[in-house]
């Protein structure tokens, strides 16, 4: 809701979620919001670095993970939808921002944004706190783009959580 505020009558918010408790609550706020509503995509698909795979999910609410390959305690499967076939899918003409906060999944979905972040270079701000490697693995995937982007680290809490890395362009 609050990038729908902040995107103005003309912007668009695309907003990844898949699991249907979680889908429930937006649905919900969509209702309370009617004003923002229009300015909100909901893709119901998990964001990933291809698309058209089958993953395994278990419904943590805003802790599910998703896992591909062989997993025996998954209840249930969800197909992926890469952000550079969203965006040709949609038809964008711009990209300016990308959150993530997707546990664990950021690296595979910028993977999948390749394309995206080659055309548009949006501003990003990536949750790098839910794998050690993603402290070292997102910002050398990001600088091996060689978009110009500068990195900046930022945590905001008094827990391990929240650690986000912001890319803006130089």
């Amino acid at each position: 809701m609050y990038f729908a505020d902040k995107v103005g009558e003309s912007g668009q918010v695309f907003c990844y979620e898949f699991v249907p408790r979680n889908i429930a609550i937006m649905r919900r706020q969509f209702e309370l919001n009617p004003r923002l509503t229009g300015r909100i995509r909901l893709v119901q698909n998990a964001v990933w670095s291809c698309s058209g795979e089958s993953l395994h999910y278990e419904d943590h609410g805003p802790g599910t993970q998703v896992r591909s390959g062989d997993v025996v305690d998954a209840r249930a499967r969800v197909e992926t939808l890469s952000i550079d076939d969203m965006v040709t899918r949609e038809r964008l003409e711009r990209l300016d921002f990308i959150k993530m906060d997707i546990e664990g999944a950021e690296l595979a979905a910028l993977k999948g944004a390749e394309v995206a972040l080659r055309r548009f270079a949006p501003k990003l701000a990536v949750c790098v706190y839910h794998r050690f490697s993603d402290f070292f693995d997102i910002p050398d995937y990001l600088l091996s783009l060689d978009l110009g982007y500068r990195l900046y680290l930022r945590h905001f809490s008094i827990h391990g959580e929240e650690t986000v890395l912001f890319a803006t362009r130089a």
